[in-house]
């Protein structure tokens, strides 16, 4: 296991494999020994398989439950719902419903994707 610091950032980060899977992030700790710390809990979290960074980001289609539930119970305005309805609707029938939103596709990528499409 790697403990370094970028040239860019205040940071420690830690770089490491398990069972071929590159594993490499923040430990958000400018003291190194606390970095450690927190590096050392991410390889043992890798190792057992239960850490955050083991599960897979969600795709669209699975996050849809959960926001058309928040629709109905927010106590939204009825042409608020409405036009989120209608979004949902307009988005399901593209591919990019079953793709994984990881934490680099931003919604500006998302948006380019649905464009793209439809041209």
């Amino acid at each position: 296991m790697e403990l370094f610091r970028k040239k860019d950032s205040r940071f420690y980060w830690y770089d490491f494999k398990v069972r071929g899977k590159r594993y490499r992030g923040s430990t958000k700790e400018t003291n190194k020994k606390r970095a450690g710390r927190i590096a050392a809990l991410r390889f043992s979290q890798a190792i057992e398989g239960t850490g955050l960074l083991d599960r897979k980001a969600p795709s669209l289609q699975e996050l849809s439950t959960r926001f058309r539930g928040w629709v109905e119970s927010a106590g939204l305005a009825s042409k608020t719902r409405k036009y989120y309805a209608n979004g949902w609707r307009l988005l399901s029938s593209t591919y990019i419903v079953g793709m994984r939103l990881d934490h680099n596709q931003g919604p500006m990528e998302v948006l380019v994707l649905v464009v793209q499409q439809r041209t």
